[in-house]
C-alpha cells in the first residue's frame, strides 16, 4: 500500500495527507499502534481500513485535548481499550426502515470532502464492499450547495443505492445564507438511496451520531463491524458482550 507520514503542522492539521510515500501492509500491522485522527486524516483511514483491514479510530486529535472536553477524552481512551460497546444517545430520531431488526455492517468513511475527493481513486471503498458498508460523513464549513454537489457524485455513482445506510455526524458551520432554503441532507439522502434499489438489498436507513469537527466528538471505530437498534437508537460496536 502506499501512504504517507503526515507532516505535523499542528496538533490538529496536516499537510501532503495524500502525497504518495510507502509503507507495506507488514510494516502498518507490526507498528501496532492505533491511528487516530479526522478531518484530512480520512485519507488515511479509508487507505488504511482498505489494504490493511485495520480499525483506526476516527476521534479526537492533541489540539482536542483539554479540560472542557473530558467526555470527548474519556470515549476515545474506552474505544483504545476495547471497552467502547454502545454509542448513545444518538442525536436524532433515524429515518427510514424502522422495525426491531439490527442494520449491521462495517463502517467506513469520514470527512464528506475527503471522502468525496478520493472517489475514482485506489483509496477510495471497494466497490464490491458497498453492500455492506455504513458510511458515515461529517464536515465543516461547506455550504449546502457544496453538500448536495458531493452527494450528487455518490449518487450517480451509484454509491447510495448499494450501501446498506448512512452514519451522518456533525455538519460545523454548514448553514447557507438567509434567504436560501434549509437543507435536510439525512431526508436528501435517503432519498437517494431508495432511488434505483435493488429490490434484493435490505431497505436502507440514515441515523446520526454527535462527532464531527469540535465537541462533542464521540469515537468511531471505522472499518469494525457495528449495528444500529432502530427502536433504542443506539449502535452497538462488536464484538458486544454485556
Amino acid at each position: 500500500m502506499d501512504w504517507i507520514e503526515p507532516k505535523r503542522l499542528a496538533p490538529g492539521m496536516t499537510i501532503g495527507i495524500m502525497a504518495p510515500a510507502s509503507a507495506s501492509d507488514e510494516d502498518l500491522h507490526r507498528i501496532e499502534k492505533a491511528f487516530v485522527g479526522y478531518s484530512d486524516c480520512t485519507a488515511l483511514h479509508m487507505a488504511i481500513n482498505r489494504y490493511s483491514r485495520l480499525i483506526t479510530y476516527h476521534g479526537p486529535m492533541g489540539v482536542d485535548f483539554k479540560l472542557d472536553r473530558k467526555s470527548d477524552i474519556d470515549t476515545l481512551f474506552n474505544a483504545l481499550e476495547g471497552k467502547l460497546k454502545v454509542i448513545e444517545p444518538l442525536p436524532e430520531p433515524p429515518r427510514g426502515a424502522i422495525g426491531t431488526e439490527l442494520g449491521e455492517g462495517i463502517l467506513r468513511g469520514g470527512n464528506m470532502t475527503m471522502v468525496s475527493m478520493l472517489s475514482g481513486t485506489p483509496y477510495f471503498l471497494e466497490n464490491e464492499s458497498w453492500e455492506d458498508t455504513l458510511l458515515f460523513i461529517e464536515d465543516v464549513g461547506e455550504a449546502p450547495y457544496k453538500l448536495d454537489r458531493m452527494l450528487q457524485q455518490f449518487r450517480l455513482s451509484g454509491l447510495l443505492s448499494r450501501i446498506k445506510g448512512l452514519v451522518i455526524g456533525i455538519f460545523t458551520d454548514c448553514e447557507g445564507d438567509e434567504d436560501e432554503r434549509d437543507y435536510d441532507l439525512g431526508y436528501e439522502a435517503l432519498r437517494y438511496m431508495e432511488e434505483n434499489r435493488n429490490p434484493k438489498l435490505p431497505d436502507p436507513f440514515v441515523c446520526y451520531v454527535p462527532t464531527g469537527h469540535g465537541a462533542p466528538h464521540q469515537t468511531l471505530p471505522l472499518g469494525a463491524t457495528i449495528s444500529f437498534r432502530y427502536i433504542s437508537n443506539t449502535i452497538i460496536v462488536h464484538p458486544y458482550t454485556k
